[in-house]
């Protein structure tokens, strides 16, 4: 429910509210440091982002569980895994950014 509202109700609300800034999320490419592999669908995982000379990497929580709320808070960004993806350490993912909010 963390990820739909992120994704369908702050849009919405933003429009609602006619406020720019709350109808989409920025979006930055990082490197990811972590592996995963999805199935028929997209996935959101939640990570931490570092921001260093080599360029942006992203870090995923272990667990990424709906019930871990202590990564939704803590979260910089959600890493966006493609359906049917393979994601290695150093691959590119795309991010949505939520800090600010």
């Amino acid at each position: 429910s963390f990820v739909a509202a992120w994704l369908f109700v702050r849009p919405l609300m933003g429009a609602l509210l006619e406020c720019p800034t709350m109808a989409s999320l920025p979006r930055l490419m990082a490197r990811a440091d972590f592996a995963t592999r999805t199935g028929p669908r997209r996935h959101y995982m939640r990570v931490t982002l570092d921001f260093g000379e080599a360029g942006m990497t992203a870090h995923a929580y272990p667990d990424q569980g709906s019930g871990v709320l202590s990564s939704c808070v803590a979260a910089d960004a959600l890493a966006v895994i493609p359906a049917d993806a393979q994601i290695a350490p150093g691959d590119l993912v795309e991010c949505l950014w939520l800090k600010g909010r």
